[in-house]
């Protein structure tokens, strides 16, 4: 029985795979950023370099100055650009192989910070980036491979219409589905920009960087 439903499990993610590859892949190349910047965080600081130390000691008392609202401005500004990175790249024909570079950048920058907090405060910085960073980090990861996965495929139709005939463009419908999707994701990254600055707000002072 355990052997059988072991076997249906399997099955099952395998087709979940196979209907949603280009969304895993997405997803791996973000979780790659990840490692490789948490990989140069760690390597900036065992080089002694201060970069890291004063950007992370700027963004704290910009952060601890503002209220909620202005903090979630500043989070909308920081997550903004690489929405619009790929909602840019899947309005050219050939912008399907620079779409993975969003998810990618986003997931550099994710994991230099959490990397420079492990690597300089230990346990105080692996929960402050439980607490505050890894909860909106995540959904805007998955967010930003979602919108990826859209631009990739609307560039590949609108690549497909060129070979088969430059004549032939898409229909109005597929356009204005395209920019209602993101207008979406945009609502959707003002929550999460919110729901970034809540935390910051209730937690920051707990720690006391």
């Amino acid at each position: 029985m355990i052997k059988r439903f072991n076997v249906m499990n399997m099955e099952a993610a395998l087709q979940y795979l196979k209907r949603n590859y280009l969304f895993v892949g997405l997803c791996l190349v973000l979780l790659v950023g990840v490692f490789i910047g948490s990989l140069c965080a760690g390597q900036t600081i065992a080089t002694g370099s201060p970069q890291l130390s004063e950007l992370f000691q700027s963004y704290i008392a910009r952060r601890a100055a503002q209220g909620f609202w202005l903090n979630t401005l500043h989070s909308l500004a920081g997550l903004l650009p690489y929405l619009l990175f790929a909602y840019i790249s899947g309005l050219f024909v050939w912008g399907m192989p620079v779409v993975p570079c969003a998810p990618f950048s986003y997931g550099l920058g994710l994991g230099a910070f959490c990397g420079y907090l492990y690597a300089t405060y230990g346990l105080k910085g692996t929960a402050f980036s439980l607490l505050t960073r890894i909860p909106p980090g995540f959904l805007a990861a998955i967010l930003l491979a979602v919108a990826s996965r859209d631009s990739f495929n609307f560039s590949k139709s609108l690549l497909y219409c060129h070979i088969r005939n430059q004549a032939i463009v898409l229909p109005r419908d597929r356009f204005k589905q395209y920019h209602i999707q993101y207008g979406i994701y945009f609502l959707l990254l003002l929550l999460i920009s919110a729901i970034d600055s809540l935390l910051c707000v209730v937690f920051l002072d707990v720690f006391g960087f």
